[in-house]
């Protein structure tokens, strides 16, 4: 933040650095946690210290001399010094163009590779204190495909035809308030977008599947997928090779003008 107060995050620094000191592992190399590290060096490098701060200092002093750390300075740094963008306005208004709901796919694997890689570009989507309050579950098997889509509202028509699908879960543990119960639904979006565009790029189709938002259809889901009470469904999205000769539906969007508006009350 700009115009920092030399005292912040004091109501809460103590818990943080505990459920650091909980969760790390020496046995497992998480890259999440050595980032709240790098960063938990730079707050006590900048904080002004009060009782409960140096207490806290202390406790993450003591915890930094006993593990196997080297700084990786994977912390805050200014704006100017992010490269220019590789990607113009008209080289991405061409693959939103050409990303479109391909609901016909060849009969054909879908590789883990490049899923994979497009899973790396929608984890880069932004997400509310980075907590990716998601999950991608992955199905391949034709029958476990058939009993999934049998439950949602328009794959009908085409569930047969499918290599490949994704089933977007949101997860509520990532949120200990009832006001933000909506947010893994705005999370899990986001990333599905991002997700279906880096398919695009590798010549993979998709096609987002409705999920109704009907009790009896929940449970069965839930059931079927052995999810637990927090997390719900957010989306469906068949996957695969598109057929070219497949039929695509020309969606004519709306004008600009008409979605955005300025300073409006």
């Amino acid at each position: 933040m700009k115009d920092r107060r030399p005292v912040f995050a004091e109501s809460y620094i103590r818990e943080v650095v505990g459920d650091l000191i909980t969760a790390w592992d020496p046995e497992n190399d998480d890259d999440q946690l050595r980032w709240a590290v790098d960063v938990l060096v730079e707050y006590f490098d900048t904080v002004e210290r009060t009782d409960i701060i140096s207490e806290a200092e202390d406790e993450f002093v003591e915890f930094l001399s006993g593990i196997d750390y080297s700084p990786d300075n994977r912390v805050p740094f200014p704006r100017k010094e992010l490269d220019d963008s590789p990607v113009s306005i008209d080289e991405l208004k061409q693959l939103a163009v050409r990303r479109t709901s391909t609901r016909w796919f060849e009969q054909r694997d879908v590789p883990k590779e490049p899923v994979d890689d497009a899973l790396e570009v929608a984890m880069q989507s932004p997400s509310a204190c980075n907590r990716q309050s998601y999950e991608f579950r992955l199905y391949d098997d034709p029958e476990m495909i058939d009993e999934i889509t049998s439950l949602a509202i328009g794959a009908s028509g085409y569930k047969d035809n499918i290599p490949l699908l994704a089933v977007i879960v949101g997860k509520q543990r990532a949120y200990f308030n009832d006001r933000d119960k909506h947010v893994i639904y705005i999370d899990a979006s986001l990333a599905a977008m991002a997700f279906q565009f880096a398919l695009e790029t590798q010549g993979l189709a998709s096609c987002s599947i409705n999920w109704p938002a009907i009790p009896e259809n929940e449970r069965q889901m839930e059931e079927l997928l052995d999810l637990d009470c927090d997390e719900n469904v957010v989306m469906l999205m068949a996957i695969g090779y598109p057929d070219p000769d497949g039929m695509i539906p020309y969606s004519e969007k709306k004008a600009v003008e008409t979605v955005r508006s300025y300073n409006r009350y």
